[in-house]
């Protein structure tokens, strides 16, 4: 997994797709093995229902993964983020 990457336009497509509650997940689901769903939820103190939306975004961007017996799994050891501004002049 080590160099990939993900692009965004702009930064409020960033936002859109990685909200604060996505975020905090994260660190919750890295290192900690396979974790279902209710889990991460009861870890995280939210709605099931929310938290399934919430990863069904993460699985789709590649930022978790869903494991053989339907679990999730973060793959990555450490997440980093960058942010260039370019000017238009």
């Amino acid at each position: 997994y080590q160099g990939e990457a993900l692009n965004f336009k702009t930064p409020e497509a960033f936002s859109r797709k990685l909200t604060n509650r996505r975020w905090t997940m994260l660190p919750v689901l890295q290192g900690a093995g396979e974790v279902s769903v209710r889990e991460l939820a009861l870890r995280l103190g939210r709605d099931v229902k929310r938290v399934h939306q919430d990863t069904g975004v993460l699985l789709t961007l590649g930022l978790i993964e869903r494991t053989e017996r339907d679990g999730l799994l973060c793959p990555f050891d450490d997440i980093h983020v960058d942010r260039h501004l370019r000017g238009t002049a």
